[in-house]
């Protein structure tokens, strides 16, 4: 196990590992949100869904799922929820989901409740490189619903809403931009933990990569010329992954907060990944 975590500073395609989280896009969560919730009361499923990327060459072992959200008015605790993966196609949840399980919760939600993080363990699900939706609905009252918290920032597509039975009457029978409904938010607070591994990167993937300046204090500026930037994760000397910016904007990263050591950093662009170290002073 030692060889493999110090592998994570080689580079020229050596395998990278990392361990805990693999997506977090909790950092700009509103104090808003949108149903999503089995009502029990009427059996009427009205779920939301967000989408996250795995990188060029990349395997999830995926064994958690953290979700941002509240209830509304009083009614009976909530203790299960509906967690789903779907693989995308074009852009939207597949029609079936790959993964589909109820799941009860280590501790009930109340309602009403305020924005509450729930942590769902689930079987490990492996997942390749590509694009994947996860859905999270809470089992509830319709009056004392759940809502999952949405972001006011975008990663990768906005986040959907499925009502297959037009329960709300807005027409979202099948998958739809949440946008389009009238939502100001585009995404939802979510997290995905389990462990990481970067497959070797053929050659022909490979980018020419570098950052400047290089130690670095504050911000580390990445250099892939015309391309452009998709996505950068950043992992400590053992692997861990410390974050993961997915369509950044622009080419500067902030590690202010990151404590003085070496860091890797992998970047994904439209034409393939590279890796490169750098020293935070």
């Amino acid at each position: 196990m030692k060889k493999i975590l110090l592998s994570i500073l080689c580079l020229g395609g050596v395998a990278s590992l990392s361990f805990g989280q693999l997506f977090d896009h909790t950092a700009n969560i509103s104090t808003s949100g949108v149903i999503s919730a089995y009502m029990v009361d009427n059996d009427t499923l009205v779920q939301c869904a967000d989408d996250f990327t795995i990188p060029v060459g990349g395997t999830w072992d995926v064994t958690s799922v953290t979700v941002h959200g509240f209830r509304n008015n009083a009614g009976a605790d909530m203790d299960s929820v509906l967690v789903q993966i779907y693989a995308d196609a074009t852009g939207q949840p597949a029609a079936t989901p790959m993964y589909s399980a109820t799941h009860q919760l280590a501790g009930s939600v109340p309602s009403p409740q305020g924005d509450t993080a729930i942590t769902v363990t689930i079987p490990t699900q492996t997942l390749t490189e590509g694009t994947y939706w996860v859905s999270v609905a809470g089992y509830s009252e319709s009056a004392s619903r759940w809502n999952w918290t949405t972001s006011t920032t975008a990663s990768g597509a906005n986040g959907m809403l499925i009502d297959a039975d037009d329960y709300f009457g807005a027409g979202a029978t099948a998958w739809t931009d949440i946008t389009s409904l009238g939502i100001t938010d585009p995404d939802f607070g979510f997290s995905i933990d389990g462990t990481g591994y970067m497959a070797s990167i053929p050659e022909d993937q490979l980018i020419e990569l570098s950052v400047y300046p290089n130690p670095v204090i504050d911000y580390v500026q990445i250099n892939v010329g015309s391309d452009i930037v998709r996505q950068v994760s950043i992992f400590n000397v053992n692997g861990q992954r410390i974050t993961t910016i997915v369509n950044p904007g622009e080419n500067k990263i902030d590690v202010s907060d990151f404590e003085s050591g070496v860091y890797l950093i992998e970047v994904t662009t439209d034409n393939g990944v590279g890796q490169t170290r750098f020293v935070k002073g």
